[in-house]
């Protein structure tokens, strides 16, 4: 009995340090939109698109997540366990289709309470940004993104 309670808090141990403190990180590329390059990462599994950047206290200037999905559909975005407000861009096939603008940190909030964003059509990207970037660096519904792995 001893021996298999040993087994138990051995696993579990391993599952908390691979997931909790070694974060296993997500693919990095580059967006580019006009004279605008982003440095990313890449979430294209349900564990990194759930996690997304939630949780951290900023990301750079020019960081930011591209959020990839295999077929164009609606999903909705929240601003669970954010610390800093956010710009979602809503991309179809290399264009932006829209933009949220500066969404806002939700903190206190419960679950349900959240609110929900989604894009005004089927989208196969999101991009997300600092908040307020879109609007400064002048990137509007209809330039076209390019994204080139690293």
């Amino acid at each position: 009995m001893a021996f298999l309670i040993i087994i138990i808090v051995i696993v579990v141990v391993g599952i908390y340090l691979v997931f909790i403190l070694l974060k296993p990180s997500n693919p990095k590329g580059k967006v580019i939109i006009s004279n605008n390059e982003f440095n990313v990462e890449i979430a294209s599994n349900s564990i990194s698109r759930s996690r997304g950047l939630s949780g951290r206290d900023g990301i750079e200037d020019n960081g930011g997540m591209l959020f990839i999905f295999n077929s164009s559909g609606m999903p909705a975005f929240w601003m669970k366990g954010m610390r800093f407000p956010l710009d979602i861009i809503w991309i179809r096939d290399n264009r932006i289709v829209s933009i949220e603008d500066s969404v806002p940190v939700e903190n206190g909030k419960m679950l349900l309470e959240l609110k929900k964003y989604k894009p005004p059509e089927p989208i196969n990207w999101v991009l997300e940004i600092n908040g307020g970037l879109t609007e400064k660096l002048g990137i509007k519904v209809g330039d076209r993104v390019n994204f080139i792995p690293d």
